[in-house]
């Protein structure tokens, strides 16, 4: 229910099997957490120093949640589905993340922001009432991407591993790919009032099977 390794950080933290697996504050560790539960509630900032962070369950945000393995190495992984009406940001330095279920598809995420990672994997639809922001050297979509008139950034190269939707709604809320996008797949792009931004080759190395942007204020601007 408290604080876990706040003064003196934990060398690891391992759950084997839990029902539930709740978290009531901050947990920090110098190696890794690796968790197992069939539910894992968060409720505040888990940090790693370049170890991994493994999550095997269903997690619920209880509130603002950060999974925090450094500026170095160490994976960020959910097996899981991701719930709560909450913020969640993750930072994989040079690691990876990898979300292997749907991402708000019972109670929408406030917002979802990955700082920094070598991959970031995406193994469902991924849905938030605010932004997503996203930043890995290369970004593998498989479903659909959806805010509530809210921005999405991809920053990074982005693969379709399939079919992929990227959707603001029908107000306000840009869509932005700053990399190349690549991958036998569709691609459908709405972003109602907002507008689309492809700064990069789009299907250079994978031609895509089609670009549908159904809304967007300006239009698209392609560069590359």
């Amino acid at each position: 229910q408290s604080e876990v390794g706040g003064t003196t950080p934990l060398t690891s933290l391992t759950v084997n099997s839990a029902t539930s697996a709740t978290f009531g504050a901050d947990v920090t560790t110098t190696g890794a957490q690796d968790v197992t539960a069939t539910t894992i509630n968060t409720n505040g900032t888990h940090t790693t120093t370049d170890s991994d962070i493994l999550l095997t369950g269903n997690v619920a945000l209880a509130a603002a949640t950060a999974l925090d393995t450094g500026a170095g190495i160490g994976d960020v992984t959910v097996t899981g589905t991701i719930d709560g009406a909450q913020d969640l940001t993750i930072t994989a330095g040079t690691g990876n993340v990898d979300l292997q279920s749907e991402v708000g598809g019972t109670t929408p995420l406030s917002s979802l922001t990955v700082v920094s990672a070598t991959s970031a994997t995406f193994g469902g639809d991924v849905t938030t009432t605010g932004a997503q922001d996203i930043t890995a050297t290369t970004i593998n979509t498989a479903a659909n991407h959806t805010t509530t008139d809210s921005d999405i950034l991809l920053t990074g190269n982005v693969a379709l591993a399939a079919a992929t939707a990227l959707d603001t709604g029908a107000g306000i809320g840009d869509v932005t790919v700053t990399g190349t996008i690549d991958g036998a797949q569709d691609l459908t792009i709405t972003a109602g009032t907002g507008n689309v931004d492809l700064q990069s080759e789009v299907g250079g190395t994978t031609p895509l099977t089609s670009l549908t942007v159904n809304s967007a204020t300006s239009g698209v601007r392609t560069v590359g």
